[in-house]
């Protein structure tokens, strides 16, 4: 049977399999010294069976840009390997950020992906911060998300980091996402999103590893944790592993009533007890506007 009249996004979650390879940055570019930026860090943990493989997951890190990409497993069955997918739209959304820097994220989410040449399909998220205009731009595809949290500067409500916004998970049902690539979805499905932004706002970005294993209010501890009295997050990148250990811990646990548990309970299908294993990807971000 030909692939096309096989492989619907159902039957690639349907699919299952476990992940096998990744491609993400090793190193995160330094703090830029221009106006208005990022301050980012990222921590990747691949799933534990596919470590030596380095999981599926990909990630961009820019002075302005910010994306992850989290590749479907269920690929594998099929004879795929989805990590070069990830890999090579991680790359094209690169470039295409580079070569068109005034581009929604929309618009290069759908250019990058009308250039992959891999088999396979991922989900996506990219944010695009204008200091200019102070707000951060985003799309979202699929099950990644994100979280805008803002410094509470006041004495009510209680508590050092509101939690500003939270992004939609699209899903066709439980367990199958919205994604981009072979006989996946039209990039223009993706949400869209205009944040209003202020200085020391932070964007904590990752893929489902870290959603499934983890509730907001763990990660927003985190990140009071982790910043001043003034709300400067002083090193992402410690806070990013912070959050990526707490996932890949509770993703082990049997016992652990996870969002993923939680989610499969509410669905029709049958309920799925403790953390999900999975590979697990979080940037945070902190914008810098002064």
């Amino acid at each position: 049977m030909k692939l096309g009249s096989f492989f619907t996004p159902k039957n690639i979650c349907a699919a299952g399999g476990l992940l096998f390879s990744t491609y993400f940055y090793n190193k995160y570019p330094a703090y830029a010294a221009s106006f208005g930026y990022l301050k980012s860090g990222a921590t990747v943990k691949p799933h534990p069976d596919k470590e030596y493989k380095g999981g599926e997951d990909a990630l961009v890190i820019k002075e302005r840009m910010i994306s992850v990409e989290d590749g479907v497993g269920g690929w594998t069955e099929a004879g795929y390997d989805v990590a070069k997918y990830s890999k090579q739209l991680m790359g094209l959304i690169s470039g295409t950020y580079d070569e068109n820097p005034h581009f929604t994220p929309k618009e290069i989410l759908t250019e990058a992906a009308k250039h992959t040449t891999e088999i396979g399909s991922t989900t996506a998220v990219i944010a695009i911060l204008d200091a200019d205009e102070r707000t951060l731009a985003t799309t979202n595809l699929g099950d990644s998300s994100y979280l805008l949290l803002r410094h509470n500067t006041h004495e009510y409500p209680r508590g050092n980091w509101l939690k500003m916004y939270r992004s939609l998970e699209q899903q066709h049902y439980f367990d199958c996402p919205y994604q981009v690539g072979t006989h996946g979805d039209h990039p223009y499905k993706a949400n869209d999103e205009v944040h209003s932004v202020v200085h020391n706002d932070i964007i904590v970005m990752a893929t489902d590893g870290v959603w499934d294993n983890t509730f907001d209010e763990e990660v927003i501890k985190v990140i009071e944790d982790s910043t001043t009295e003034t709300g400067n997050l002083e090193d992402p990148q410690k806070a990013s592993q912070k959050i990526a250990e707490i996932a890949f811990e509770h993703s082990h646990d049997e016992n652990y009533e996870s969002p993923f548990q939680v989610s499969s309970a509410a669905s029709d299908k049958e309920t799925r007890y403790g953390g999900k294993k999975d590979d697990i990807t979080v940037i945070v971000s902190q914008i810098k506007l002064e």
